[in-house]
């Protein structure tokens, strides 16, 4: 398969961005396609594992296969060759599960990484709604976390529940926003907003706003529009990778939220 050029800064590891929501209307899936596209075109190398599977996630919506998975890329080159499907602009897309099977777990996404030679300069993880099971490690441990967020209430709800079970139970409170499926700016704008006052309401957290995907934007306009605006901010202020990779703790048991 024919990946994007290396860039004159390689990474040892792979910076972790991980795209998710609080509901399975946001539809990260075109904003994780997007950013790896435009990642690439900077001759970064990019994996973008589709952990959304069932709910139209990156696999589907390249219309890709998610038979082979990312524990099939451990089990050797040819294996890897299969796993490993060549996207738009030679990124790498990849299931982290089959359809029958469990979302692996952070710890064997890692460790399945780290047998890529050579190595990925960003992994992106399409982590849809955080319900699914298993994102939630995903996003917690992540360099970068980006989160859509709508106007519907049951997304408001959902989004509020993901970012406090972050927070609370795993320790995550650096959060990217992007708002889409609004007016306009101002609105999101405003939705952002209300959003972060009620989150800060209840646990001290630092939410950005990037930008918004307008109500009636065509998909790949505003959507790689946004997608360009995350990509500045990395460029600008990149993460220190290793996080993911690190072994897992457990959640702290004092602290719940109801």
């Amino acid at each position: 398969m024919r990946f994007s050029t290396w860039s004159p800064t390689r990474r040892s590891r792979a910076v972790v961005v991980a795209v998710g929501s609080g509901w399975h209307g946001a539809d990260t899936a075109d904003l994780g396609i997007d950013l790896a596209v435009a990642l690439a075109r900077l001759n970064q190398r990019v994996l973008l594992l589709d952990a959304a599977l069932g709910v139209g996630g990156a696999c589907a919506r390249l219309g890709l296969p998610d038979s082979a998975t990312l524990e099939d890329v451990r089990s050797g080159a040819d294996a890897r060759r299969k796993a490993i499907h060549s996207g738009p602009e030679g990124i790498g897309v990849v299931a982290a599960a089959g359809r029958q099977a469990d979302i692996l777990c952070q710890t064997a996404v890692a460790r399945a990484l780290e047998s890529c030679a050579p190595p990925f300069d960003y992994l992106m993880i399409d982590c849809g709604p955080a319900r699914i099971a298993g994102t939630l490690g995903f996003i917690a441990r992540a360099d970068e976390v980006l989160m859509v967020l709508t106007p519907e209430v049951a997304a408001l709800r959902g989004a509020y529940r993901m970012v406090m079970q972050l927070a609370l139970d795993h320790g995550r409170t650096d959060f990217l926003v992007v708002t889409r499926a609004v007016e306009d700016e101002t609105a999101g704008v405003a939705l952002f907003h209300h959003f972060r006052e009620q989150v800060e309401q209840a646990v001290p957290i630092g939410l950005v706003h990037l930008g918004t995907i307008a109500q009636d934007a065509r998909l790949g306009s505003d959507i790689a529009e946004s997608a360009l605006l995350f990509r500045d901010y990395l460029v600008a202020t990149p993460p220190t990778s290793g996080r993911f990779f690190q072994p897992e703790i457990e959640p702290a048991a004092h602290l719940a939220f109801v």
